[in-house]
């Protein structure tokens, strides 16, 4: 895995768990990218979406939206995709839109990888838009195969160690470190991502 001198952007994700935000301030912090948290499985919109997606790019911060999966049947995967591209289509995106994904729901890694591909293949088809998958080095060696290679990885650092190879992918386009920072303009804390220029759509 590469090291992180090959950042240029820095972003942060957010969702309800910051209920306040003011954007501007968040700019100031040199702040390039603000992740935005959409949906959950194949139901859920997190309630402060839509007022983070108008704010966020009335900032002209970049902004991309990620979704957090839930594994569990092929038609649920095609179910979440549908409903994620179906909340965010309304609203600009600057960035590959995020599949977050950190629960097994004890289901095996062969299963798993199938219905992430099942995922960013429907949000192809349904939007044009690339993804990203983002998860934490633990996941990945103990979840998912290396089909999933062909997507990015956003990867979420869970120690203060370096960075580690996890087997299926030599690179990252974004790097969370994992401890929580204090940003002024956002309530609550936020984690810190670095990302290469590959994180943008354009």
């Amino acid at each position: 895995m590469q090291n992180n001198n090959l950042k240029n952007l820095t972003g942060i994700n957010i969702s309800k768990l910051n209920s306040y935000i003011d954007f501007e301030k968040i700019k100031k912090r040199n702040i390039d990218i603000v992740y935005i948290k959409a949906t959950e499985g194949h139901v859920y919109i997190d309630p402060c979406f839509e007022i983070n997606a108008l704010n966020a790019n009335k900032s002209s911060l970049l902004v991309g939206f990620y979704h957090v999966f839930r594994p569990s049947t092929e038609e649920l995967a095609f179910k979440q995709a549908r409903h994620f591209v179906n909340t965010i289509k309304n609203y600009p995106c600057d960035c590959k839109v995020a599949l977050n994904i950190e629960n097994a729901s004890n289901l095996t890694s062969s299963k798993i990888t199938t219905l992430c591909n099942i995922f960013l293949n429907e949000i192809k088809n349904l939007s044009n838009l690339d993804g990203v998958i983002y998860t934490t080095t633990n996941f990945i060696e103990r979840n998912l195969k290396k089909s999933l290679s062909m997507y990015p990885l956003w990867v979420i650092q869970e120690t203060n160690r370096s960075f580690i190879d996890n087997g299926i992918w030599n690179s990252w386009i974004g790097y969370q470190y994992f401890d929580k920072k204090v940003i002024d303009g956002l309530t609550g804390h936020a984690y810190l991502s670095d990302f290469t220029s590959e994180i943008l759509l354009s």
